[in-house]
């Protein structure tokens, strides 16, 4: 097989995909991003079951990334999905660098966005509110007004 000026075996050119083919990739790399996965994984995916370079997947996240973009505009909003992907992007990041307390701050913020944690109760510990409360209660109960 002929070599590249850098030493590299010159393969069979990559057969470009489909226009349909193209959107699909561009639609699973969207998923991607909004479920918070990290670029070097989506690169690391597109490789090995796309048989594409590098700058094509940084292609690919544009055109992704532009298309969140006009479903957000499309909408008038941000979406919920976009926070919850931009949490996990930034959840990953201090995962990397073990930044372990912006992690947990970050989770605790996505659980919030995701209304995991029940609503928060408030207890009213004025006394004379409580029983202005029996009171009126026992009134109905006796039927005075």
């Amino acid at each position: 097989m002929p070599k590249t000026k850098s030493g590299k075996t010159k393969g069979k050119p990559k057969p470009k995909p489909m226009a349909g083919e193209y959107l699909e990739r561009i639609h699973k790399v969207k998923k991607f991003i909004l479920t918070g996965t990290v670029r070097a994984d989506i690169l690391l995916y597109a490789s090995k079951n796309w048989n594409v370079s590098d700058r094509t997947v940084t292609t690919m996240l544009g055109a992704a990334r532009d298309l969140i973009g006009q479903e957000c505009e499309k909408e008038g909003l941000a979406t919920l999905e976009w926070h919850i992907a931009a949490r996990l992007n930034e959840f990953n990041r201090c995962m990397g660098i073990a930044d372990h307390a912006t992690a947990l701050r970050i989770l605790d913020s996505l659980a919030k966005l995701q209304n995991l944690f029940p609503a928060e109760k408030l207890e009213i510990d004025d006394s004379k509110t409580v029983a202005r409360e029996r009171w009126e209660e026992r009134k109905r109960k006796e039927g005075l007004k």
